[in-house]
């Protein structure tokens, strides 16, 4: 499968959304519109990983992240969150979601974040990449 993985753009979003209600089962959309609203600082914040398949690509998973900073006095460290980290049903366990997850490490180092803190369920598919949990 040929696929790679790069920021998003808000030409994306409709279809990060579809996304993200795909990997989740989700009713509707409106919490995760709500959601990206409050928390996505710029699109590229969202990292999206692309299936190219018959001259078409598709977005396949999506994990976007936020941004904040941690106080611990006198040190303040930039720090972001994965959320809704997600692959379109069809698409996983092919090993996507850690390409995707390499690519959002990678992101994250090369914007200069001092940590990167994880909300999730799924803690053995982190562990498996390498987390602290």
């Amino acid at each position: 499968m040929d696929v790679y993985c790069r920021g998003a753009t808000f030409e994306d979003l409709e279809e990060i959304y579809a996304t993200i209600q795909d990997a989740f089962n989700a009713n509707s959309q409106t919490g995760i519109r709500n959601a990206f609203k409050l928390m996505l600082k710029k699109p590229e914040d969202c990292r999206i990983i692309i299936s190219k398949e018959m001259n078409k690509e598709l977005i396949i998973g999506a994990c976007p992240l936020f941004r904040y900073t941690c106080y611990f006095p006198p040190s303040e460290l930039k720090s972001g969150g994965i959320f809704w980290f997600g692959i379109r049903k069809t698409y996983q366990r092919k090993g996507l979601g850690v390409i995707l997850l390499q690519d959002v490490n990678n992101y994250l180092a090369r914007e200069g974040f001092d940590l990167n803190l994880l909300f999730t369920g799924k803690a053995n598919f982190y562990r498996q990449a390498g987390y602290e949990l």
